[in-house]
């Protein structure tokens, strides 16, 4: 079987075909659970995220939007240095914990050392 490589240079969006498909019906891909484990989200561990899915259902075209605000995504710390990923819905709890105000301080204090390393060039073993 052989497979045509000529690159295409005249095509033209078929935009009725977009909104059409845009206007579909669909629901957060976070509501795939299975047992109540979301299917498509993973934590630190590689695992799957456990708790009932999101509930949110609208159309294709609304999906991204959804995206940035759903509880149920699994998101990030944003301090700079922490893997820690979870719900949305979960993050103000990490981000208020003892052990990761704790971890976040100590992440934030390595990171100007090695700022001000760089800016100065010198460690504490070189002086």
């Amino acid at each position: 079987m052989s497979h045509c490589r000529t690159p295409v240079s005249d095509a033209n969006p078929n935009y009725t075909l977009r909104d059409v498909i845009g206007t579909m019906q669909i629901k957060c891909p976070c509501a795939d659970t299975d047992g109540g484990i979301c299917k498509k989200r993973k934590s630190n561990n590689n695992e799957a995220i456990s708790a009932a899915g999101c509930e949110w259902k609208g159309q294709l075209k609304d999906l991204k939007e959804h995206e940035k605000v759903c509880m149920h995504e699994v998101i990030e710390c944003e301090t700079e240095g922490c893997d820690h990923k979870c719900k949305r819905k979960d993050m103000e709890s990490h981000l208020s914990g003892t052990t990761s105000i704790m971890k976040h301080l100590t992440l934030s204090y390595e990171h100007k050392m090695k700022q001000m390393e760089q800016r100065y060039g010198k460690t504490d073993q070189e002086v």
